[in-house]
């Protein structure tokens, strides 16, 4: 599972149909992401959840910034390494343990 910090911004997608699907390959369960995603008919068919604010049809400008294994927070929910996360089509769930 990997959570995108994209401060809730949705004026281009930061998530498509590439990066989801080398996702699935490394064995990912889901994507979070705090903004926009797009190629949707291309992530729908493949074998991982994806929960996004909105599709934008438009890609994000690569600038190789991105960090990982950071505390951040997402609509005022604090997510860490670790944590639980547990989504489906009403919500998302973040729990520092195993709830089930």
């Amino acid at each position: 599972m990997t959570v995108i910090d994209g401060g809730g911004s949705i004026r281009c997608a930061l998530v498509g149909g590439n990066l989801t699907t080398a996702a699935v390959k490394n064995g990912f369960a889901g994507i979070v992401v705090d903004g926009a995603v797009r190629d949707v008919g291309e992530i729908q068919p493949l074998a991982i959840g994806v929960r996004a604010l909105a599709l934008h049809p438009l890609r994000a400008v690569k600038r190789n910034t991105g960090v990982r294994d950071l505390t951040i927070v997402v609509a005022g929910v604090t997510v860490q390494l670790n944590d639980w996360i547990y989504a489906d089509a009403d919500g998302i769930l973040i729990s520092p343990m195993a709830l089930v």
